[in-house]
């Protein structure tokens, strides 16, 4: 460790710390008094009190600035000369004082093990050059500049005192910057926060409002909803009710047409109609109906299952086989076919000698969709149904 014992140095440092209190610089730009204040800091120990003072290169303009007067310094001679006295290029120089109170004196021997620069990433860098006046025990007023290797990030001296209790000498310039980073990390966080807050603020107000144009949507779809059934539901009454005059209709003109064919042949009542006993049905060859008209009025009796009245129009080899209501009654159960059809069922003509009765046909709670179909077959006197499957 090479001590530093020059009388030159530490007399041109007491003048720079005391040509700091002479004034302010013109111009507003910053003075050397200025700098240092930034970069002086004293902590109180047992028995004494400690300042430390760091001179920055910063200050080296100002004072020869200040020093030059106005004929300046165009040579550089000064700058140079106060750069090689601080060591400037290549350490950091600092101005350690320590002031005792007490007859007992003050020991920091050895220096470099007791006082150090602590850097921000927990670094501690020992000096490497001092005044050998701290190799002594101090009384009264001692100072003496350290230099320590130059440092370039933000350091914090630390002096251990003989107690063995760390004094830590925060320069204000490095206080305000941090407390500068404090104050901006509090402001960051109470923004992000309060940016959280709002964000979350606006999620839930969003998820409330898809919540509520959500239930708006599904109330309007069911009042949509309840009026398309409740048209469904008028339509179906007229059209049932189309049906059933449309059936009568058809019943009535199928009566009215098989009196008239009775007159027509002079078919009087049997004596075992007037006891009781009703008469077979007359047969369909003089009706003269047309293709579509039997289909529809055999369809129209099977809804009312008046198989006496369906048995009429069956062709005359069919009559052969089914002779009468109650034969043709078991000839639809051996086909699997329903005694009476449902009123909605409905007659489907793709044309050629057939016509199709399709007709839903409900077994406990499944409703199946079937089929019957009738062949049609033309005889002299009209059509006829020829075949029932």
């Amino acid at each position: 460790m090479k001590k530093f014992t020059g009388k030159t140095l530490l007399c041109l440092a007491a003048a720079c710390v005391l040509f700091s209190l002479t004034g302010g610089e013109a111009w507003g730009r910053a003075t050397v008094e200025d700098i240092l204040n930034g970069r002086t800091a004293f902590h109180w120990g047992g028995n004494f009190l400690c300042w430390v003072v760091h001179y920055p290169e910063e200050m080296v303009e100002p004072w020869v600035r200040r020093q030059a007067g106005a004929g300046g310094d165009p040579t550089g001679e000064m700058a140079r000369e106060l750069r090689k006295s601080l060591r400037l290029d290549d350490s950091t120089p600092l101005l350690l004082s320590v002031h005792g109170f007490t007859a007992e004196p003050v020991v920091l021997s050895p220096l470099p093990e007791r006082f150090y620069l602590k850097t921000a990433g927990g670094e501690k860098i020992r000096p490497k050059a001092y005044d050998d006046i701290f190799d002594r025990p101090l009384t009264g007023l001692a100072q003496g500049l350290v230099f320590f290797p130059r440092v370039e990030e933000p350091f914090v001296p630390v002096l251990e005192s003989p107690s063995g209790r760390e004094m830590a000498f925060e320069f204000p310039e490095e206080r305000e910057n941090r407390v500068r980073k404090e104050e901006a990390k509090k402001l960051e966080e109470k923004y992000d926060q309060a940016l959280r807050s709002d964000v979350a603020r606006m999620e839930s107000l969003l998820a409330q409002a898809k919540s509520e144009a959500l239930e708006e949507a599904e109330s309007l779809w069911e009042e949509e909803l309840k009026k398309i059934r409740l048209k469904l539901e008028e339509v179906a009454a007229q059209r049932d009710m189309l049906r059933r005059r449309l059936d009568e209709a058809l019943a009535q003109a199928a009566a009215a047409q098989r009196q008239a064919v009775e007159a027509e042949s002079g078919k009087k009542s049997s004596p075992e109609s007037e006891a009781g006993t009703k008469p077979a049905p007359a047969a369909k060859e003089d009706l003269g109906w047309g293709r579509d008209q039997v289909a529809r009025l055999f369809v129209t009796d099977w809804k009312k299952g008046d198989f006496d009245s369906m048995q009429g129009y069956l062709s005359p080899a069919l009559r052969e086989e089914i002779r009468s209501g109650p034969e043709l009654r078991e000839f639809l159960k051996e086909k699997v076919l329903p005694e009476k059809l449902p009123a909605d069922a409905q007659l489907k003509d793709e044309g050629g000698e057939s016509v199709k009765v399709v007709f839903a046909n409900k077994m406990l709670f499944v409703r199946t969709l079937r089929s019957a179909e009738l062949g049609l077959f033309r005889g002299d006197a009209g059509w006829f149904v020829g075949s029932i499957d």
